[in-house]
């Protein structure tokens, strides 16, 4: 939770490199935390949600749209109240 706290924190200060570097790590950790099982899809879907919008911030859009597809791809069930969170980043 620190490291998730800690890139918001860097992304409000522009500190883009250090803000996916805390997502990088925070993710690392949840899965290590697992034990080997994968993470939930909508733990997955915020993870990649979280990178893009950093790689967006930094114009780096290729990059960022890459990581909003792999959002996109994520499969919920069809009704899922996240199921929608990716089209929003989409424009």
């Amino acid at each position: 939770r620190t490291l998730l706290e800690s890139s918001n924190m860097y992304m409000i200060d522009r500190k883009y490199s250090k803000a996916l570097e805390a997502l990088k790590k925070a993710r690392q950790e949840w899965i290590k935390k697992l034990a080997g099982d994968t993470l939930k899809g909508e733990v997955e879907m915020y993870f990649d949600i979280s990178i893009g919008q950093v790689y967006e911030e930094t114009n780096n859009l290729k990059v960022a749209l890459r990581y909003f597809m792999k959002a996109r791809s994520i499969d919920l069930y069809y009704n899922h109240p996240d199921k929608a969170f990716p089209f929003s980043c989409l424009g």
